[in-house]
């Protein structure tokens, strides 16, 4: 063997062992990463599937509520959705004599203005109530008490200027 068969022998063994300790570490940096991910799944799939409270309250960047997922004084659930004085302006719910959904619609002073649910005849029958801004029912729309369609238009003395049928 020469001199040059010698140096080109070693710079070829010199550039084998550069590969293989890059190999080493790129096989060691994949077991790391192999085993810290590992841990994380593990660690995600050991999670709750779902978020549990018994109230959810949706915050503005002021730190105000504005919207509320819980349930009212009666256990029945319902969302509440506030302005910006924090006053009730929304419910989508339960009604408060029944358990028949509802969706009300209150005005700036805390009147319901709109009414949207079930059974204000005491039948479970659906029904529309549109009030003044004193709070006074002045359209209905729904069933009456024998259980036939029925719009009622009142006055504001609540005296009925127009019905059908």
């Amino acid at each position: 063997m020469t001199t040059s068969d010698a140096e080109a022998l070693q710079t070829r063994v010199a550039a084998l062992e550069k590969k293989l300790k890059r190999t080493s570490i790129g096989w060691v940096m994949m077991l790391v990463l192999l085993l810290v991910g590992g841990i994380g799944v593990e660690r995600a799939m050991s999670q709750a599937q779902s978020l549990q409270a018994s109230r959810l309250d949706i915050v503005d960047s002021a730190g105000h509520t504005r919207l509320t997922l819980g349930f009212d004084t009666t256990g029945r659930p319902g969302m509440w959705m506030y302005d910006n004085a924090n006053k009730t302006r929304v419910f989508i719910g339960f009604g408060s004599s029944r358990a028949t959904p509802a969706i009300t619609l209150l005005d700036d002073t805390g009147r319901t203005r709109l009414f949207l649910g079930f059974g204000a005849t005491g039948n479970i029958t659906p029904q529309v109530t549109l009030s003044d801004e004193a709070g006074k029912p002045r359209i209905y729309a729904g069933w009456n008490t024998q259980e036939q369609p029925f719009l009622n238009v009142t006055d504001q003395a609540g005296k009925t200027i127009w019905t059908a049928p």
